[in-house]
């Protein structure tokens, strides 16, 4: 049995023993639960933390632990109970103007998107887009764009990624989205629009910014697929060979395909 296990079995124990003598309130009660919580992330066990962690951090009504568990749900997959937290402490009219409201609201919309519920997330960003924000984040305007985009509404996502470049050239130190993501989501914005050249423009700028050799395939990759359309052939190759040196799967795919029709071999 390794350490975490018996860490986690300890915590476990403690905590049913404090619920069950009425001390489970108290500031070690509440740190048992985030020790729990952190191990159950560690180890990779959602059903665990949804069976045992949910009902004691219910019990303690603390909106931080609360947030951390829906958040927990999230990175384990557990999309649908998440997204049922997120929106149940979004409904609650105690945290308008909290400091944690707008982290909410990005994690909810995130959730949503990842269910395809792309309206509902529209509508979740449009309720607190109205509201003053304690801590508005590039994030936030990030993922509503996201969800605008994929609702087909290319315009309202443009507006929602300026607010996020704005906040993020405000930032002493790097935001929470790369900038480069925010760029490329605009060049796609543009290419819905059928404004090509403009797409163009922010995927080379997304590509300047990029950290990562795969962020600078996928870049390069995009370039490609805007020049291949316009029949501009040898441009389109020459992106897909920067990409797929980078190793990008995507742009082999597009090489080999316009490469044998253009009587290029590998």
């Amino acid at each position: 049995m390794s350490i975490r296990t018996v860490t986690i079995r300890i915590s476990e124990a403690l905590f049913i023993g404090m619920k069950r003598a009425g001390i489970a309130r108290s500031r070690v009660g509440y740190r048992l639960v985030e020790v729990l919580l952190d191990s159950y992330r560690k180890a990779g066990r959602p059903g665990k933390a949804w069976r045992l962690v949910i009902e004691h951090v219910m019990a303690l009504e603390d909106t931080v632990l609360t947030f951390k568990l829906a958040h927990l749900q999230s990175t384990l997959g557990m999309v649908d109970q998440s997204a049922d937290l997120f929106q149940g402490m979004l409904d609650k009219r105690l945290l308008r103007g909290s400091v944690i409201e707008a982290s909410i609201a990005v994690n909810l919309i995130e959730a949503l998107n990842r269910q395809k519920r792309y309206g509902h997330a529209v509508s979740v960003y449009e309720s607190v887009a109205n509201a003053e924000l304690s801590r508005p984040t590039d994030s936030l305007h990030y993922n509503a764009g996201n969800s605008y985009l994929k609702d087909g509404r290319p315009n309202d996502a443009l507006r929602c990624y300026d607010k996020a470049l704005k906040i993020h050239a405000e930032n002493a130190g790097p935001g929470n989205i790369e900038h480069s993501y925010i760029l490329h989501n605009m060049g796609k914005c543009y290419y819905d629009l059928q404004d090509d050249q403009t797409a163009l423009t922010y995927y080379e700028s997304a590509l300047r910014h990029s950290v990562t050799p795969a962020d600078r395939a996928y870049e390069e990759c995009a370039l490609g697929d805007v020049h291949f359309a316009h029949g501009r052939k040898e441009k389109a190759l020459h992106y897909y060979r920067r990409a797929a040196d980078h190793g990008d799967p995507v742009a082999k795919r597009r090489l080999a395909e316009v490469g044998a029709g253009s009587g290029e071999s590998d």
